[in-house]
């Protein structure tokens, strides 16, 4: 599983838990942010199937990686 902010964005440094929670850094302290569990980032392909390369002109951002989708939980059918 890979561990992302509350804001989306994927972390990849070190992390610590408290009290059943995962937060971002060595030690908790007023930096530190709290982490979610998530899918592994999937590699972005185009429509005819062609993997997508990364943007040079945007260091901020990989546009070769896409976040994971969701899952949707299944409703219960109606009796």
């Amino acid at each position: 599983m890979a561990l992302y902010l509350t804001s989306g964005e994927l972390y990849t440094g070190e992390t610590h838990e408290l009290a059943g929670t995962t937060y971002s850094g060595k030690t908790r302290n007023a930096f530190s942010r709290r982490l979610i569990e998530g899918g592994e980032p999937a590699r972005t392909r185009k429509t005819n199937g062609q993997l997508v390369g990364d943007d040079s002109s945007t260091p901020d951002v990989n546009e070769a990686f896409s976040q994971p989708k969701p899952t949707k939980k299944k409703k219960a059918k109606k009796t």
